[in-house]
């Protein structure tokens, strides 16, 4: 049986439902429970959960980048944002 690869795109609708979809929405939150639990200032808490969701730290660009989001946005808004990275969504 031959299976051709998945393309490693999400349509709008896909994409949608990552975003506001109530059981990711409930993940989200929960993860930020925890980091907020694991980690005492945001910029630790932020990297905390970049590395549960990737399973590798990021980059010093890219946390900055998500401590400045986190702080206007709220930690459950950065969890539900690292949910919908592609590297998240598709395994290489």
């Amino acid at each position: 049986m031959r299976v051709d690869k998945r393309n490693e795109s999400l349509s709008p609708l896909q994409a949608l439902a990552l975003l506001n979809n109530g059981f990711m929405l409930t993940q989200s939150t929960i993860l930020a429970e925890r980091v907020a639990r694991e980690r005492g200032e945001v910029k630790a808490q932020v990297a905390r959960a970049y590395e549960l969701v990737l399973g590798r730290p990021p980059s010093p660009a890219t946390l900055e980048r998500l401590v400045v989001f986190a702080r206007e946005q709220g930690l459950p808004a950065t969890c539900r944002a690292l949910f919908n990275l592609n590297e998240f969504a598709f395994v290489d």
